[in-house]
């Protein structure tokens, strides 16, 4: 089991979810009129977005 905590919320938060896709829907459905997300292949990407990309990943 995981525990995650988040301090002073403005979003209600059930108490748990049953797997990490569960967590992952919930917030998107949270955050859908907020974030963008975008699936594409790494060969459709510019230089730019390719090195930004990479250096995200390296990141964490």
């Amino acid at each position: 089991m995981t525990s995650i905590t988040i301090e002073n919320s403005s979003i209600k938060l059930p108490n748990k979810f049953r797997t990490e896709r569960d967590l992952f829907e919930f917030l998107i459905t949270c955050f859908e009129d907020k974030t963008l997300l975008v699936k594409t292949s790494v060969e459709e990407l510019s230089v730019e977005e390719k090195e930004a990309w990479y250096q995200h990943k390296q990141d964490g």
